[in-house]
């Protein structure tokens, strides 16, 4: 949705990981590959198009990122908004010009889980 703004969150625990979209749970591994097992690891995220010259027309803004090292709990994922509740600071969301970043997102965050664990 153009200018929609999305929270996202990837929750990584032991072997389990969740992808959490404005606080909806959009998917989950309970089995996730081990060190041993996996093939790839990620070496960096990037959002947008990779191939220079083939701008599809969407763009992407990330910002306020994160890292904790323990799962939030509900609560403390809800007020994760980038603003602490405070209105005059900056926003923690993502913007995104198309529809298509959602999924994208879902199967990054999920790759990326399966990656980090």
């Amino acid at each position: 949705e153009l200018g929609k703004e999305y929270q996202v969150a990837l929750m990584l625990q032991g072997n389990k990981g969740s992808v959490y979209v404005d606080g909806t749970l959009l998917g989950s591994s309970d089995a996730l590959p081990t060190p041993e097992a996996r093939i790839f690891e990620i070496s960096y995220f990037y959002f947008g198009d990779e191939e220079v010259g083939n701008d599809r027309g969407g763009s992407v803004t990330v910002t306020n990122v994160f890292l904790y090292n323990r799962p939030l709990s509900a609560t403390e994922l809800n007020k994760v908004d980038g603003n602490g509740g405070n209105p005059n600071k900056g926003d923690s969301s993502m913007r995104a010009d198309g529809a298509w970043v959602l999924l994208l997102l879902l199967l990054l965050g999920l790759w990326g889980i399966a990656a980090l664990s």
